[in-house]
């Protein structure tokens, strides 16, 4: 396993990209989730300098597996910072394919059984967004109408990309997953050498331990109903001198501290859950295993998949002490994530920004027609995601008023190629001026009938 150079303390930066050639957008919402993210790259990259003047992200640039990377940390959390975040990164890396949304979250243990939870999550695990029931793999809890008989939840977002529900699918298939993210944890937060040496206070916690499993002494599941007996106080000191029978739930010891995988939808919304009441509630009606607050904002926009390490139980006892660990683990399952994604695979998808252009500009947009529909998918590739093209293609399906499927068939059937012959010599264009010429003659054709 590699781990980003360094050298006296500080990161040597291996080298400067185009920014066109990074493919992967990955955001996180908190400065211990950026470290972790950090850790888990093989290189890191010189930042960006001619960063678009509209974006005011800041970047750490790096790459896993022969991945480009781009990631950013938002100033605040919530649905809002996200989108935005999303939408200017595109603006300077115009060739990014999908996002990963990596950080902490609250999970949901379930109702209680005779066993015990019906939701075995537990600090330190890991939930990936899947579509589950009637959910896309992200459901925004707090989108809600008001009816006679209360209150229903309304819209649906999009699933993540085939390609990545497909690589989750691959991963799932093994058997010692969790074993491989704990060696990439403490692969990465292996302490350095200068870091011993410099550390002068025996008592304070060193860096390394930070990121390390806290142990299940410290993973406490507290009935839904018990509040936190401290407020502002970061640990449950008090709540467990004041339990009573029943006020702890009790679990069957696990035989690893490996984090499990738990895959299904994530409740996201700009509202904190910080009630295990209110939790069980929102998770029953809309079958959620995982809450958290900047999913909502991506998911139509900017294709993900949301990973999440569970930092708390989304109740009254929330507080940071796990999230070092549980950010970290995240990190390392998006990096194995990554690590089993080809190059090749990413270049087949259409860039975001490509999408949106796609899409933004036809006036026969269909709910089917997604960012991750295979027509939509295709008809950029026919158009070599070039811009010109999008843009014309659309004033053609606008003015003959035709499906993606129809486009496509049309294209297949009747476009003539009147610049199928590469020219030679300095103006030796690539295929996508000549795909251009394709739709702009057609498209101009029209228009003279139509005169």
């Amino acid at each position: 396993m590699s781990r980003p150079e360094t050298s006296a303390n500080h990161t040597v930066y291996t080298q400067s990209l185009p920014l066109e050639r990074y493919t992967v957008g990955w955001i996180c919402a908190l400065p211990c989730e950026l470290t972790a993210a950090r850790a888990m790259l093989d290189h890191r990259h010189v930042r960006p300098k001619n960063q678009s003047k509209h974006d005011e992200n800041n970047y750490t640039l790096g790459s896993i597996a022969g991945h480009n990377i781009a990631i950013v940390c938002l100033p605040e959390y919530g649905t809002n910072k996200a989108a935005i975040a999303a939408k200017s990164m595109q603006a300077t890396f115009p060739n990014i394919r999908f996002g990963l949304l990596v950080g902490v979250g609250g999970g949901v243990p379930g109702p209680i059984t005779e066993t015990g939870p019906a939701n075995d999550i537990r600090l330190g695990d890991v939930v990936v967004s899947l579509p589950a029931g009637q959910g896309g793999g992200v459901i925004q809890y707090d989108l809600i109408r008001r009816e006679v008989d209360g209150f229903r939840r309304v819209g649906l977002l999009n699933k993540p990309p085939t390609l990545l529900r497909t690589a989750v699918a691959s991963l799932r298939a093994e058997r010692r997953l969790g074993r491989q993210l704990t060696g990439l944890i403490e692969d990465a937060f292996a302490p350095d050498d200068e870091c011993c040496e410099d550390k002068c206070d025996d008592d304070e916690e060193s860096e390394g331990e930070r990121w390390t499993y806290p142990s299940t002494g410290r993973d406490f599941l507290f009935s839904p109903g018990y509040k936190h007996r401290s407020s502002g106080a970061d640990d449950c000191t008090k709540c467990m001198e004041a339990k009573s029978a029943g006020d702890i739930i009790t679990r069957r010891p696990r035989k690893t501290t490996h984090p499990k995988i738990h895959y299904g939808n994530i409740g996201s919304g700009n509202s904190l859950i910080k009630n295990g009441l209110e939790r069980d509630k929102l998770a029953q009606r809309d079958s959620i295993i995982c809450f958290e607050m900047e999913a909502a904002g991506l998911m139509d926009d900017f294709p993900c998949l949301v990973i999440r390490g569970i930092s708390d139980y989304a109740d009254s006892h929330k507080n940071s002490s796990w999230q070092p660990y549980a950010a970290a683990a995240a990190a390392a399952y998006a990096k194995q994530l990554v690590c089993s994604i080809t190059p090749q695979d990413i270049d087949s998808l259409a860039p975001i920004q490509a999408l949106q252009l796609l899409l933004s500009g036809n006036r026969m947009y269909k709910a089917d027609d997604t960012p991750t529909c295979p027509s939509v998918q295709a008809v950029l590739r026919k158009l070599c995601n070039f811009p010109l093209a999008i843009v014309q293609a659309n004033a053609y399906i606008n003015n003959r008023r035709l499906s993606m499927d129809d486009f496509l068939q049309q294209y297949e059937q009747q476009f003539i190629r009147p610049m199928s012959q590469k020219p030679r010599g300095p103006w030796n264009y690539d295929q996508v001026v000549n795909t251009t010429w394709e739709v702009s003659l057609t498209v101009s054709s029209s228009w003279l009938l139509i005169a």
